[in-house]
């Protein structure tokens, strides 16, 4: 029974005593008046009746008519209120029964599908199937509804032209008060919608990690630093004492040498949390980028070739080296392990500049780092800066390198770009301004000492 049916038979109810009510009361007053003995039973029976539904008016009206006419016109109001609402929303809306019959279609799916209301209430959902759908997913839906009580997924919906149109549909169950089907109510709304409506929520979620990420990091690096500066430290002192040459030196020299790398990653880290500036100054970036790949070497396997080619000498820019330098290594670490399966293991990285329109005082100094590895699937390139995300196995990479370093060249005013072909290789390509500093000397990877920039 349902609220209506309940709602109905409480007033019947309300009517049915009244007018026992009002019967017991005649009879009771016409025994106490002894009409009887003076008025012929057909009058007598006229009259009680004529009493009874006289006295039974004023109860019916005040306690069945009156809350029964309030109830129906709330309900006018209710359905009204639900109708509009549902014409205004942007999304589709359709109400069908349990047999498919559409019974209520809003705006905003004959606006999109150029049906009229008309064309589509009264008639079999399946006009409005696009009908590429095979009898396995119409028997999955109809589980999952059974079951579950709704159903979410991606349909082609087919417009009164014919064209046809990529949409998710979320279907839910309306039930009566037996628990048994009565409606079916589905929304349609666009792909691009949800897809932007589900980044928003991921983006609040990694922002809640990132923050969380951030308070570990500042309570953790700088302690750390702490020990690796005792530790190069000690390195240093005890390099001091040993043979010059020996292997001991040697070991003390490595040891050093990876911690100046460990402070470098826990500047990158305090500079993922927002908590590090950068210590900018005037450097050459062909130096810089040299100086690099040649740190990078001690990371590599030898069946991997690496060359390095600029097209010029010097190209000034205004950066933190510690930072730069970081990123170009990581860049090559990347490519290194793109390349683990590839036949051919090449990292050709190349420095350039460029300048967009004639007369432009500001050119861009380019450090390009191409590989012969895997490549990238086009779906996952708009994904490469975003924080976690990473195309590495499971255990082999945080997702931080590539957004860490994306960070670090747009604080220095740069960008960076990718362009991948699957199976063929991946070229990372990093743009800062070339600015005018100061002439100094320098002693660049293969240039000769005292040139001037």
């Amino acid at each position: 029974m349902n609220l209506i049916q309940a709602r109905n038979l409480r007033y019947v109810v309300r009517l049915i005593v009244i007018v026992i009510a009002s019967e017991i009361i005649t009879k009771l007053f016409f025994d106490y008046m002894g009409w009887h003995g003076y008025i012929n039973n057909v009058v007598t029976t006229l009259l009680s009746e004529v009493f009874s539904v006289t006295l039974s008016l004023y109860p019916a009206y005040l306690w069945v008519y009156l809350p029964l006419i309030a109830e129906q016109s709330r309900d006018r109001i209710q359905a009204f209120a639900l109708t509009e609402a549902l014409q205004a929303v942007c999304n589709r809306v359709v109400i069908t029964d349990t047999s498919g019959t559409v019974l209520y279609v809003n705006k905003a799916y004959t606006n999109a599908t150029g049906f009229t209301e008309s064309e589509i209430v009264g008639r079999p959902s399946s006009i409005l199937d696009a009908g590429n759908q095979d009898e396995l997913y119409h028997m999955d839906v109809k589980d999952s509804l059974a079951r579950y009580g709704k159903w979410h997924g991606e349909v082609w919906v087919k417009h009164k032209d014919g064209t046809l149109t990529h949409e998710m549909l979320d279907v839910r169950v309306v039930r009566d008060s037996h628990d048994a089907m009565e409606f079916f109510v589905g929304v349609y709304s666009d792909i691009d919608m949800a897809e932007e409506q589900e980044g928003s929520t991921s983006n609040i979620l990694q922002a809640q990690k990132l923050e969380s990420i951030g308070t570990l990091v500042s309570g953790v690096a700088h302690n750390f630093n702490n020990l690796l500066t005792a530790i190069s430290g000690k390195a240093y002192l005890g390099q001091s004492t040993a043979k010059e040459d020996s292997s001991e030196s040697k070991h003390l020299a490595d040891i050093q040498n990876l911690s100046n790398d460990a402070s470098v990653l826990i500047k990158q880290l305090l500079s993922f949390a927002r908590e590090s500036t950068h210590e900018k100054k005037y450097v050459n970036l062909v130096e810089l980028a040299f100086d690099a790949v040649d740190t990078a070497r001690f990371g590599l396997t030898m069946d991997i070739e690496m060359s390095v080619t600029s097209s010029e000498q010097c190209m000034m820019t205004y950066v933190d080296p510690v930072y730069i330098k970081q990123v170009i290594i990581n860049l090559i670490n990347n490519a290194r392990d793109a390349m683990e399966n590839a036949p051919t293991k090449r990292i050709t990285i190349s420095i350039e500049s460029h300048q967009d329109g004639v007369g432009q005082s500001n050119p861009m100094a380019i450090i390009n780092v191409e590989d012969t590895g895997c490549g990238i699937n086009e779906s996952d390139i708009s994904k490469l800066f975003k924080p976690f995300f990473t195309t590495k196995d499971s255990g082999k990479g945080t997702g931080l390198g590539l957004s860490t370093a994306n960070e670090i060249i747009q604080a220095h005013n740069g960008s960076m770009s990718v362009k991948s072909i699957l199976s063929k290789g991946t070229t990372f390509s990093i743009f800062l301004p070339i600015v005018e500093g100061p002439e100094k000397s320098v002693q660049g990877k293969g240039f000769a000492l005292g040139e001037e920039c």
